[in-house]
């Protein structure tokens, strides 16, 4: 019980959690207009409940770990699509056809990478495999983080919903937009914007240069760039 308190202090099981609340308050208001707001003083017991307790739990687990991320890669896919149609986007040959953009000191990792594999390098090769499974990390984090923001967002939609198309019971979300009255409006405001800067920072941020501190080999190409200039 402990190592479960502290899990839901980190913000992906922090997430987890809401969308697992959120699904289940759905689940229990479409089956029997009794929310978990209203679960102590419904009809149904904590035992009567169960099995709709564990449906609602494999439901969720369908849901966010094969429909979810197909819809999400397939929404990231369409929005992609549509941002390489606009003239003002640049292309990926485009943001990398900048040498000198890069700072002093740090090189390009798929040179390093080719420098490593030609000179046989083990030091170059363990350097470029670390920094390549750093930033592969990092990109599943972000992914992960835009993944679960959008979960929540959706489960809280649906959840809503679901509150709203059945007047007679209240939704965890339809609860919490009855009890804020006037400030509603303002809080949505706020979040919306909140969530939709966390998503283009997760989703649709543009890739930086792919690049290794490695002084040598940098002052090789700034050599070779600027022959290069000159020419």
């Amino acid at each position: 019980m402990l190592n479960a308190l502290e899990k839901a202090w980190e913000w992906e099981w922090a997430l987890r959690l809401i969308g697992i609340v959120l699904f289940i308050d759905a689940a229990m208001v479409v089956r029997s207009q009794h929310g978990l707001l209203d679960w102590p003083s419904g009809n149904e017991s904590i035992l009567n409940s169960l099995g709709l307790l564990l449906i609602a739990i494999a439901g969720f687990s369908v849901a966010v770990a094969i429909a979810m991320p197909v819809l999400f890669e397939m929404f990231r896919r369409a929005m992609w699509s549509i941002l390489a149609a606009l003239p003002s986007f640049p292309s990926s040959r485009e943001r990398h056809q900048q040498p000198y953009q890069r700072p002093l000191g740090w090189a390009p990792a798929r040179k390093l990478r080719d420098r490593a594999l030609r000179d046989k390098d083990e030091f170059l090769l363990d350097l470029y495999n670390k920094h390549e499974s750093g930033r592969r990390e990092r990109e599943r984090e972000r992914e992960r983080i835009g993944d679960l923001t959008a979960s929540v967002v959706l489960l809280a939609s649906i959840d809503g919903w679901v509150g709203y198309r059945l007047e007679a019971a209240d939704s965890v979300v339809s609860a919490a937009v009855a009890f804020m009255g006037i400030w509603v409006a303002p809080a949505i405001l706020l979040l919306s914007t909140s969530v939709f800067a966390l998503l283009k920072a997760s989703w649709f941020s543009l890739s930086t240069a792919d690049v290794i501190y490695y002084p040598p080999l940098d002052d090789e190409l700034r050599k070779v760039e600027r022959e290069e200039r000159r020419l």
